[in-house]
């Protein structure tokens, strides 16, 4: 079901493209990272929308007769309970499954309700590097170095050239390093203990490089707000986006490396927690 704003945002796009249905289409998956193929609408869906707007003046539907749909009027109910089961739980994790047992409805419904009307999803695991044995020693040695380095000159950490990539698409935002992940296959049944223990004991903080923690999901997250359809627009939101960083900004980014540095000795090069800067 499309909001109010992505039905604008589609009349919009529809007048300011010769009024051609499908390169409208084409450029809102674009900018809402929708895949081909899977919606919001058709081209003949787009045109039925704009035939309304244009008699109507109004994009939302109109009241129809009969029964309500039964998933809108399920909806309230559903994020009652997932909101209940949170506050239940210790980890204040919600499981549809759950819901879906209390309510009496099948699961398929209650997720199928979570995605199209209440607009939640579930949270998907990202690949980290593992944090072997032989890292930890290596961690604490570059640490007191760095420190030492800091103590010859207070500036040394400023002065750092940081450097990485990142993919740039048409078809983005994405914040994934590779297009080919690894996936590791956990052969006992997952509860919230053995989960904890994988997070403290497999994997790796991003403690080291700013740009993997910070730099792309800021400068993704600008440069696709003006929503580039062409290399050269894209390119030109990069460079604008970029120079328009301010440099305080940086200094502060560049700073949050000395606090992981600090909170890697006590643990002697092992697991940290998560750092809120």
């Amino acid at each position: 079901m499309l909001s109010a704003p992505d039905k604008t945002l589609l009349v919009k796009l529809f007048y300011m493209n010769e009024e051609s249905a499908t390169i409208a289409l084409r450029k809102f998956r674009v900018q809402k990272n929708v895949k081909s193929g899977k919606g919001p609408l058709t081209p003949a869906g787009l045109l039925k929308l704009v035939k309304c707007f244009e008699e109507t003046g109004k994009l939302e539907d109109g009241a129809r007769a009969g029964r309500p749909c039964l998933k809108e009027a399920r909806a309230p109910c559903i994020a009652v309970e997932m909101e209940a089961i949170a506050s239940e739980a210790a980890s204040g994790t919600s499981s549809a499954r759950e819901a879906a047992r209390r309510l009496g409805l099948p699961p398929s419904s209650v997720r199928n309700i979570l995605r199209r009307i209440l607009q939640l999803y579930p949270y998907k695991l990202q690949s980290c590097h593992e944090l072997l044995p032989a890292d930890t020693a290596q961690r604490e040695a570059f640490a007191k170095w760095a420190f030492s380095k800091m103590e010859q000159g207070p500036t040394w950490v400023f002065n750092i050239l940081w450097t990485d990539e990142a993919h740039f698409s048409l078809h983005g935002p994405f914040f994934f390093e590779t297009q080919f992940p690894v996936n590791g296959w956990i052969t006992e049944t997952v509860n919230t203990q053995r989960y904890l223990t994988l997070l403290r004991e497999t994997v790796v903080p991003c403690l080291i490089q700013r740009a993997d923690f910070w730099l792309w999901g800021y400068l993704k997250s600008r440069v696709y707000l003006s929503g580039p359809s062409s290399l050269s627009e894209l390119k030109d939101a990069i460079l604008r986006e970029v120079s328009s960083i301010h440099p305080d900004m940086l200094h502060s980014t560049v700073a949050g490396f000395v606090t992981r540095l600090e909170c890697l000795l006590p643990c002697g090069g092992g697991h940290v927690k998560n750092i809120l800067e």
